[in-house]
């Protein structure tokens, strides 16, 4: 039987579009199901991972995967700060920055291998912002307001991960905090040993970042 095509894409596409973000979520996940693993995180023994190293991990490989999508595109994908229109001041750290080609400056170190990139961007030539936490329970209200001097009208809320309950509520809450959506690679109860992949939230997201494309050659014109 041959694959039936679905709304909008076809479930050849659709798997193609997601599958590097699959793999991602089985890759986080594995620290969160392995039960040594996840009592060390909860009794903070020496010798763990540290948290700031998964986020950093994480929102690094959400910028990789956000750069294949957009591979051809005339768009870069950096870490860094917004410069504001005046050039008097930093915006908060930004994990993830979709801009027009070209920065003001970039800390790096290491001409071929750096093991810093970080990147000081006008915010007239970036189009969204990604913020990126590890296991969300609560929204960063204050995220979105400070951004605002910016004039990023897309800041999107991208999560590993989230109770399944918490969904919803979290959807809300970003809304209402003025996030573009809220979006998360996979669910996971407390204790359990087992995850949901969020295979609807993933396209919606991928498709949210293409549209960022579409919109920036209206504005070209």
């Amino acid at each position: 039987m041959t694959a039936k095509k679905q709304t909008g894409r076809g479930i050849m596409e659709k798997g193609l579009l997601t599958e590097e973000f699959r793999a991602l979520s089985g890759t986080l996940a594995t620290w969160r199901t392995n039960p040594e693993l996840s009592l060390m995180d909860k009794k903070r023994d020496k010798g763990r991972v540290l948290q700031f190293v998964k986020g950093l991990r994480f929102s690094a490989r959400i910028a990789y995967l956000i750069r294949d999508i957009l591979e051809g595109k005339d768009l870069h994908v950096s870490w860094g700060h917004l410069i504001d229109e005046t050039g008097a001041s930093c915006s908060p750290e930004c994990d993830v920055i979709i801009h027009n080609p070209g920065w003001i400056r970039k800390w790096t170190t290491g001409a071929k291998h750096p093991i810093m990139d970080f990147k000081f961007i006008k915010c007239t030539e970036a189009l969204a912002v990604i913020s990126c936490k590890s296991l969300t329970r609560s929204v960063d209200e204050k995220y979105c307001k400070a951004l605002r001097p910016y004039k990023i009208k897309n800041v999107f809320l991208f999560s590993e991960c989230c109770s399944p309950a918490a969904v919803g509520r979290l959807k809300e809450k970003a809304k209402a905090a003025g996030y573009a959506g809220f979006y998360h690679l996979y669910t996971i109860r407390k204790g359990a040993s087992y995850f949901e992949v969020n295979e609807i939230g993933i396209l919606e997201f991928v498709e949210k970042v293409e549209a960022l494309v579409v919109r920036r050659k209206k504005v070209k014109r």
